[in-house]
């Protein structure tokens, strides 16, 4: 049931003799379907660990004893391998966000006691946010609106977990609010955090804003 291309890939790394006894251990019953499932698995599973450079000379990483266990792990960890170096790259390609953080926070940062508003530190930190909270913060468009000073990706954290992400704000240069989301696009406390908001707004004078953010280059 293997086709040229997969067993081409597996011969690559095995013999036939140890890729038959590997998948007979792991689908069980040797019922067809749970040989291809098993198949197609065990070599997505050799792929991501390639990729993320472990050792395929080690026997256990070769063959492990629970492949689905041990795929399902490695899925988490090809993750964590895209995710360092899409935030590598990120910060390379929009470095200005972090160079100009200082006077941003000075700028935008405010606190009541319960929660802080706060503008991202530089482009990875977005990226990790919208990884976190599952939403499209950490793509391109809202990187570069952050760069190009058309927008500021500010952070609403809660003062007893300041580095939770929590709510992620995308505020005009003036500080009005344009928009903002929690985990998948919901609005948690919504109240609270549009009080919140409100009162942010309010401690911020447009035109000094404005005034302060062209002195400072943001």
């Amino acid at each position: 049931g293997v086709d040229e291309g997969d067993l081409t890939f597996f011969t690559e790394r095995m013999t036939l003799t140890k890729l038959r006894n590997y998948i007979a251990k792991q689908s069980k019953d040797g019922k067809a379907w749970r040989v291809n499932d098993a198949i197609k698995e065990y070599k997505d599973y050799l792929t991501m660990k390639e990729k993320v450079g472990c050792d395929m000379e080690n026997s256990i990483t070769m063959f492990p004893k629970n492949l689905h266990q041990a795929h399902n792990k490695a899925v988490i960890e090809s993750k964590e391998a895209e995710a360092i170096k899409r935030k590598a790259e990120v910060n390379r390609v929009f470095k200005g966000i972090e160079l100009r953080f200082k006077g941003a926070d000075k700028v935008y940062h405010y606190e009541d006691g319960k929660y802080l508003i706060r503008p991202a530190m530089d482009a990875a930190e977005i990226v990790e946010e919208g990884r976190q909270l599952h939403h499209c913060v950490g793509g391109n468009d809202y990187l570069s609106s952050h760069a190009k000073k058309e927008s500021i990706i500010c952070f609403v954290r809660s003062m007893k977990a300041p580095d939770v992400p929590f709510v992620t704000v995308e505020i005009n240069p003036d500080c009005t609010i344009e928009q903002w989301y929690g985990i998948n696009d919901s609005k948690p406390k919504k109240k609270t955090v549009n009080k919140f908001l409100n009162e942010y707004i309010k401690t911020r004078d447009p035109k000094k804003v404005l005034r302060e953010a062209k002195k400072k280059n943001l």
